[in-house]
C-alpha cells in the first residue's frame, strides 16, 4: 500500500471510532449522555468558543471541577471530559502552554485510574477521549513513567475485562513519545514474563510493537498466542487484532517526521529497521495459514497478512533521510560557518580577546577527552585559524604599545642626537629631486605588501635623521601624515653588529625580538611566532643603520633579496647606492647635505 493510502487508512480508522462513541454511550447505559443539558457544561463551550481567551481558564477550572467530583453522575464527567479534550487539548487554537497541558493531561490520567474501582463506567468510557488527548499532544508531552504504568495495570482487571479493549489507545499513545530506556526495558519485561495476565501480555507487547520499540519481541510474544490451542480463545483474537494495530503502524513511524525514527542518527536507523523487518517477518511465518489452529478465521489470517506485508514493502521502500544521512557532516558544517562567524566577530570588535586565547592556550599544555578524542589546547588553538594574526587584531595590538614605543624611542641617544626638521633636506628619491620630503612622497612605496628602503650619502649628510624622523612618520595617529596610510608601525632600530657567527636569518629575528620587548617594556615574552606575523605584515619598521659599516657576517644576516627575508618593511642607512643590488620593490633615497636645527 502507498503512504499516502495508508495514512488515508488510518484517519478512517479513527475517524469511525469518533463517530461511533455516542453509540457506544447508548448501548452501554448512558443513553442520555449526549443528551445531558448541564448548563456548566455548555457555558464551558461557550466561553471556550468566543474569541476572548482570558476566560479559557475560567472554563477549563469548571470543566475539571466537574471531572474530578465524585458526586457527579458517571455521564456528566465523560462528557466534560470529551468536552475538555475536544475544545482545549485537540483544538490547535488552545493557547495552553506546555507545562499547562502536561498538567492538565496529568490530571486526567489520574481520575481516569483512579476511578477504575469505584466508578469503572467513567473509567470505561473516558479511555478513548483520553487518548485522543495525548495522541493530539504529543509534541507536548512526554507522560512519566509511573503514570504509564498506572495505564498497564487497567489492562488485567479481572473485574472490568472491557477495559482492556480502551486502555490500549491511551497507552500506545504514551508510550510511543517517551524515549525512556528503562521504560522500554520495563515493558519488554513485563510482555516476557509468562507469569503475567494475558491482557497484560498482549497489551503490552502491542504497546511497544505500535511504538516502534523492541518490534521482534512484540510479534513474538504476539504470534505465540496464536497457537493457543483453547477453541474461541479470546487470547487469539486479541493478538491477532494486536499484531494488525502494529502492521498498519509502523509504515507510519518509518516516514513521519514526528516519528523518533526519521530523526535517528544513520546507525540507530539500520538497527531499527532489521528489528522492524524481523519482527514483521516472525509474524508473517507465523500467520502461514498451515501453522495456525484452525479455528482463526481464515479471512482474518488474510487481513493481518496483507497489512503485515505492506508494512515490511513500505519499511524496505522507505526514503532515506538525506538529512540526517549525513547530519554530522551538515553539523560540521554549520559549526564551521558558526565559528567563523564568532571569530570574525570577535576581530571587529574584541581584537585582543584572541590574541590573548591564542596565548593562553599556547603556554598551558591542557587536554580534554570528548567522545573518546583527546583534544589538546594545541589542537584548539589550530581551529583558531590564524585569526588572532589578522591584520586588525594586529593594528588593535600595536595601538596598545604606541605609546610606550614613542617614548622609549625618542628617549635613544642616537634619536635624542638628531632631532632636526627634516623638509629642510633637500634629498633625491629614485632619481628626482624632492626639497621638502613629507610622508605622502613615501606613502606608495610603504603601501607595497613588501618595501625596502635605502638612504644613502656620504658621512654627517642626515642618513639617520631622516631614518629617525620616517620612524616618528611610522607612528603618527593622521594616516595623511603617516609612512604607511593604512596602518601604524613600531621601530626597530639596529645600529650594532649582530654577535652571533652563524650566516643566518635567525640572528636577525632574534635581535628584532629582544629589541621590541625593550621597546615597549614588555614585561610577559612575546612568542617568536608573533614577531614573524609583525614583520611579515608590516606593523614593525626595521631601520638598519650603518650598515655599509657592518661587518660582513652581519650583512650576511641582512639580505632583503631573499624571498624568505621575513621584514617587509625594512630602512637602511648606508654610504654606498649598489649594496641593495637585486633587491625588488626597492625606493633609494640619495642625502644632499643637512641643515642642523634643533627643535
Amino acid at each position: 500500500m502507498h503512504p499516502y493510502w495508508h495514512k488515508v487508512s488510518q484517519a478512517i480508522k479513527v475517524a469511525v471510532v469518533g463517530v461511533s462513541l455516542p453509540l457506544l454511550l447508548s448501548s452501554a447505559g448512558f443513553a442520555q449522555a449526549t443528551q445531558v443539558g448541564d448548563s456548566r457544561i455548555e457555558k464551558s463551550i461557550q466561553i471556550l468558543k468566543d474569541s476572548d481567551q482570558d476566560n479559557d481558564q475560567e472554563a477549563i477550572d469548571l470543566l475539571m471541577k466537574i471531572i474530578e467530583s465524585q458526586k457527579e453522575d458517571d455521564e456528566v464527567r465523560v462528557l466534560a471530559t470529551e468536552t475538555l479534550v475536544e475544545n482545549v487539548l485537540v483544538d490547535n487554537e488552545s493557547h495552553l502552554n506546555r507545562k499547562d497541558i502536561e498538567q492538565l493531561v496529568e490530571r486526567l490520567i489520574e481520575e481516569v485510574v483512579n476511578s477504575s474501582k469505584d466508578r469503572p463506567e467513567f473509567t470505561k468510557w473516558s479511555l478513548y477521549p483520553l487518548g485522543k488527548a495525548i495522541e493530539n499532544q504529543k509534541k507536548n508531552l512526554k507522560i512519566k513513567d509511573l503514570q504509564i504504568k498506572k495505564i498497564i495495570d487497567l489492562l488485567d482487571d479481572h473485574n472490568h475485562p472491557s477495559f482492556y479493549e480502551r486502555v490500549t489507545y491511551p497507552l500506545r499513545e504514551a508510550v510511543k513519545f517517551n524515549n525512556s530506556e528503562k521504560l522500554k526495558t520495563s515493558l519488554e519485561t513485563i510482555a516476557n514474563n509468562t507469569d503475567e495476565d494475558w491482557r497484560t501480555r498482549i497489551g503490552v507487547a502491542e504497546t511497544l510493537g505500535f511504538s516502534g520499540y523492541h518490534v521482534e519481541t512484540s510479534m513474538k510474544v504476539l504470534t505465540d498466542f496464536l497457537l493457543d490451542q483453547n477453541k474461541g480463545s479470546e487470547k487469539q483474537e486479541f493478538a491477532l487484532n494486536s499484531i494488525e494495530i502494529v502492521a498498519d503502524e509502523l509504515p507510519d513511524l518509518a516516514i513521519s517526521k514526528d516519528s523518533f525514527y526519521y530523526w535517528a542518527d544513520q546507525k540507530d536507523k539500520e538497527d531499527i529497521k532489521k528489528d522492524w523487518l524481523r519482527g514483521l517477518n516472525v509474524a508473517l511465518e507465523k500467520l502461514d495459514v498451515n501453522k495456525t489452529p484452525d479455528q482463526l478465521d481464515g479471512n482474518d489470517i488474510s487481513n493481518v497478512k496483507k497489512a503485515v506485508k505492506n508494512a515490511i514493502d513500505v519499511i524496505e521502500a522507505a526514503p532515506e533521510n538525506s538529512w540526517m544521512k549525513n547530519r554530522v557532516l551538515i553539523a560540521a558544517i554549520i559549526i564551521i560557518i558558526l565559528w567563523f562567524i564568532l571569530l570574525d566577530l570577535l576581530v571587529l570588535f574584541k581584537p585582543l580577546w584572541l590574541l590573548n586565547i591564542s596565548d593562553w592556550l599556547e603556554k598551558n599544555n591542557l587536554s580534554l577527552t570528548l567522545w573518546g578524542i583527546n583534544i589538546s589546547t594545541t589542537v584548539v588553538r589550530i581551529f583558531l585559524f590564524r585569526f588572532q594574526y589578522d591584520p586588525r587584531v594586529l593594528d588593535a595590538w600595536v595601538k596598545t604599545k604606541l605609546a610606550t614605543a614613542s617614548r622609549q624611542f625618542n628617549d635613544n641617544d642616537t634619536v635624542k642626537d638628531r632631532e632636526i626638521y627634516v623638509p629642510t633636506i633637500p634629498v633625491i628619491l629614485n632619481g628626482k629631486l624632492i626639497n621638502e620630503l613629507t610622508p605622502k612622497d613615501l606613502q606608495d612605496k610603504f603601501s607595497e605588501p613588501r618595501e625596502t628602503l635605502l638612504i644613502c650619502g656620504e658621512d654627517g649628510s642626515g642618513k639617520t635623521a631622516l631614518a629617525c624622523q620616517l620612524a616618528k612618520w611610522a607612528m603618527k595617529d593622521d594616516p595623511n601624515q603617516r609612512l604607511c596610510p593604512n596602518h601604524q608601525m613600531l621601530p626597530i632600530f639596529i645600529e650594532r653588529e649582530l654577535s652571533d657567527d652563524a650566516n643566518n636569518q635567525q640572528t636577525l629575528i632574534e635581535e628584532i625580538h629582544g629589541k621590541l620587548e625593550s621597546l615597549i617594556e614588555e614585561v610577559m615574552p612575546i612568542s617568536e611566532e608573533f614577531v614573524e606575523h609583525l614583520l611579515r605584515k608590516k606593523r614593525l619598521l626595521v631601520i638598519v643603520d650603518g650598515y655599509s659599516e657592518m661587518s660582513p657576517e652581519t650583512r650576511q644576516k641582512i639580505k632583503p633579496e631573499s624571498k624568505n627575508f621575513l621584514v617587509h618593511a625594512l630602512i637602511i642607512t648606508s654610504r654606498s647606492k649598489e649594496i641593495l643590488g637585486s633587491v625588488k620593490n626597492k625606493s633609494i633615497i640619495e642625502m644632499k647635505g643637512v641643515h642642523h636645527t634643533k627643535y
